[in-house]
């Protein structure tokens, strides 16, 4: 590990590259998020039944209620009832609670009992609407309170089921925020087919999203194997200059085939690592990133569940990691040795043909390659680990 850091320096002269393809992977990461971002959007526009737009209106209403609504159908005997009773059309959809932060400087006007069935004007009547409408009307609102017309379904009174409610608007989340503004820019359509529009609209901005984020992994990929490129090639000529300065001595007690080894098995192990580096290091942990933010913006309670996960796994990979570099040390070693005994053989081939010693040295050199096998059996297991 050491080794590998040290020859980190090497890049150092290329650092404009490396910057360059930071920016790419900041890009890259912000495209992602919206890559995750546009999926939900889609999905209800092709098979929600409240569409875009009313996904919108609920998100919002939500945020300015305080709460979890959602639109109800009324019984048609319960219309009855209440017209018999009271004289009163209720509409045929309504607000139902599901969940709500209650006040605590007093009761909850909008518990689980109660339906929102329209809104008070200014002059203090009502103004029934339907469920829907009345979404949409809430979600619009611009006030600071807004005064809501309540149906109580556990009444006492028969004769008088509803009452008034004065409503403090809550903060409105970014992703409503975000919503809102989309939405109040496109017509809403009044049907399955005028969603198409939107959904084609979708679809290519997720396009063209993708094409710009693979045109930006491409540029960071060639602008971070060339600085690698660049760096192992001034490793070797340092490695060279210094092979030539080793004295004749160094070469008689050692032979050449370690020497040789450096220069293409380190080499080209080095470069393996320094591109995974600066590449998926940068780049996946970024797109993780990214699509957690994307994630959370849309499903933030499931989005923190999955974190759990998150721990377990880096300890994992760290594990995993340790053993690689294990492994990748002594297949480096096996390397040399293989690269050796090559050497020998060529070197001494004459020898070698007349001593008839081919079987020997075929032993010997299968040998070493099934030693040599089994240490990158062991790095494909590691490798192969890593990926699930």
């Amino acid at each position: 590990m050491k080794a590998f850091t040290r020859s980190l320096k090497y890049t150092l002269p290329y650092k404009g590259r490396l910057i360059g393809s930071l920016l790419c992977v900041l890009l890259i990461a912000v495209l992602w998020s919206g890559g995750i971002a546009m999926a939900l959007p889609g999905l209800k526009v092709m098979l929600s039944p409240e569409g875009l737009h009313g996904w919108a209106w609920s998100s919002l209403t939500n945020d300015k209620l305080e709460g979890t609504f959602v639109v109800r159908d009324v019984p048609a005997s319960l219309q009855r009832e209440v017209k018999k009773a009271t004289g009163v059309d209720l509409p045929p959809f309504a607000i139902d609670t599901i969940d709500r932060t209650i006040d605590p400087a007093g009761s909850d006007t909008l518990a689980k009992t109660r339906w929102i069935i329209g809104t008070v004007d200014a002059a203090g009547q009502p103004v029934l609407r339907r469920g829907d409408e009345l979404i949409r009307e809430i979600a619009l609102h611009e006030g600071t309170t807004i005064k809501l017309w309540i149906y109580n379904r556990d009444a006492t009174d028969l004769s008088k089921p509803f009452s008034n409610a004065t409503v403090s608007i809550g903060e409105v989340s970014t992703i409503s925020s975000i919503l809102q503004e989309v939405c109040t820019r496109i017509e809403e359509p009044k049907d399955k087919a005028g969603r198409v529009p939107i959904l084609m609209g979708i679809l290519i901005i997720a396009g063209v999203a993708t094409l710009l984020r693979n045109a930006l992994r491409l540029a960071q990929e060639f602008m971070i194997q060339t600085a690698v490129f660049r760096s192992i090639m001034d490793i070797r000529i340092v490695n060279y200059d210094v092979a030539l300065r080793l004295p004749v001595t160094f070469y008689s007690r050692m032979g050449t085939t370690d020497t040789m080894s450096r220069f293409i098995a380190d080499c080209s192990t080095l470069q393996q690592g320094h591109n995974a580096l600066f590449g998926k290091t940068l780049v996946e942990p970024a797109k993780m990133i990214g699509a957690a933010i994307g994630a959370y913006l849309l499903l933030p309670q499931y989005t923190l569940v999955c974190f759990i996960a998150g721990p377990p796994v880096a300890l994992i990979v760290r594990m995993l990691g340790k053993k690689m570099r294990k492994a990748t040390k002594t297949a480096l070693q096996g390397r040399s040795e293989m690269l050796g005994v090559i050497d020998e053989t060529l070197s001494g081939i004459r020898v070698v043909k007349a001593y008839t010693m081919e079987a020997t040295e075929r032993k010997r050199f299968r040998a070493v390659l099934k030693k040599l096998y089994k240490q990158m059996k062991k790095i494909a297991i590691i490798d192969s680990s890593t990926s699930p």
